[in-house]
């Protein structure tokens, strides 16, 4: 779908509106976190989704930031004029700048923000405080010995808010609790699922010993091994752990199948047994991958007809 050269126009004009938004933001907030803390930003970034400053002596207080941001909101409500001075014409030094002027420039452009910021740069800016619309302080975190803080302005604001409201909607139809409740309804949901995993867990174990004695017992009756057990569901980790808990009460060959991975293991502690030889020429034969050691052996077949001729072979 190509896009006429009208609607080209119109998207330019949008992201260069953008640009002056945030870029007039920063200003603004670097200049309000200045007043407030005598922190300086050190380097700023416009990007496509969020903007960031780097702020030295670093600010990270929760509460701190929401006095700036509220500080910001003020100074948009207030309506700011936001005034470009040329220099020269007018004397540089005159201005109370927040940094040092570019050196070796012919004419250095200030940008004020009415009474509150002095800075100079040469970037796009907006006509008034106001025009910004809304800024919004995503987050702070240390960064290089300095505070990294990520905002966003404008309709980005919208945009996130939005986004935020429909997660939030999302959230609240799956845990039947109001939109400005779900922060501890997913708590709560941690709380009962975690619980649960736990009580799983217990469950688990508790079973995996109970097949674990299903084999020592079939070992015992069997008058020749193998022992070949195959599982349909469960996946190979939880056949291993039935595996170690029946190694430990018989020495016999026992063969343990996970149909679900198309894998297998196999332990055996007796005496003149290698279950590398033992499992070398049929392994190979059907396309088996893996290997072991004298007294355990792991392996899996791309496909489960593979694993079952294997096993098949074996039992021969």
């Amino acid at each position: 779908m190509h896009m006429t050269q009208k609607e080209n126009l119109a998207l330019d004009s949008r992201s260069q509106r953008d640009t002056a938004v945030q870029h007039t933001g920063q200003h603004l907030l670097s200049g309000t976190i200045f007043h407030m803390t005598g922190s300086q930003t050190v380097s700023m970034h416009i990007g496509e989704e969020t903007c960031t400053i780097d702020v030295d002596p670093p600010v990270i207080d929760e509460q701190l930031l929401i006095l700036i941001e509220e500080a910001v909101a003020d100074k948009i409500e207030e309506n700011l004029p936001v005034i470009i001075h040329l220099c020269p014409p007018e004397d540089v030094t005159a201005f109370p700048l927040r940094k040092f002027p570019p050196q070796g420039e012919d004419v250095i452009r200030v940008v004020e923000i009415s009474g509150l910021d002095f800075s100079p740069c040469s970037g796009t800016h907006l006509g008034s405080t106001a025009e910004i619309g809304a800024l919004r302080i995503l987050s702070a975190e240390k960064y290089k010995g300095m505070a990294r803080i990520t905002f966003i302005a404008g309709r980005r604001v919208l945009k996130d808010s939005r986004r935020l409201r429909q997660n939030a909607a999302t959230i609240s139809r799956a845990l039947s609790a109001p939109v400005n409740e779900t922060g501890n309804a997913v708590l709560e949901f941690l709380e009962k699922a975690n619980h649960a995993e736990r009580r799983l867990k217990l469950l688990v174990a508790e079973a995996a010993k109970a097949k674990a004695q299903v084999l020592v017992d079939k070992a015992a009756a069997s008058g020749k091994p193998p022992v070949i057990e195959r599982y349909p569901d469960e996946d190979i980790a939880e056949v291993l752990t039935i595996g170690k808990i029946a190694k430990s009460e018989t020495k016999k060959l026992i063969i343990l199948v996970s149909e679900k991975d198309n894998k297998f293991a196999a332990f055996c502690e007796e005496e003149n047994t290698d279950l590398r030889v033992l499992f070398k020429e049929a392994f190979a034969a059907f396309g088996g991958k893996g290997g072991g050691s004298q007294t355990f052996f792991q392996g899996s077949f791309s496909a489960k007809d593979d694993l079952d001729a294997f096993l098949l072979e074996l039992e021969k």
